[in-house]
């Protein structure tokens, strides 16, 4: 691979997908390389379907079907430290 092509990979858009069951937007694969590059906030809502939260964790990931890009966002309820 060249380095032109790596450099176009590392900065490819990833769609954004709710984890519920993680899905590809692509083929619908739930199939995935390992996450990396994970993010977390701190901020407090409801969300309409998985309730209560605290933090908002994103984790980017890449399709092992198509190989597309995207991050998962998971919102989840943590203790208070």
């Amino acid at each position: 691979m060249s380095t032109a092509n790596q450099s176009s990979r590392a900065k490819s858009k990833a769609t954004v997908v709710d984890a519920d069951l993680p899905r590809c937007p692509e083929c619908g694969s739930t199939d995935r390389t390992d996450y990396n590059d994970c993010n977390t906030i701190e901020f407090e809502g409801v969300h309409e379907r998985f309730g209560s939260y605290s933090h908002i964790v994103l984790r980017r990931t890449r399709c092992k079907q198509c190989d597309r890009a995207r991050v998962d966002r998971f919102y989840e309820m943590r203790r208070a430290r």
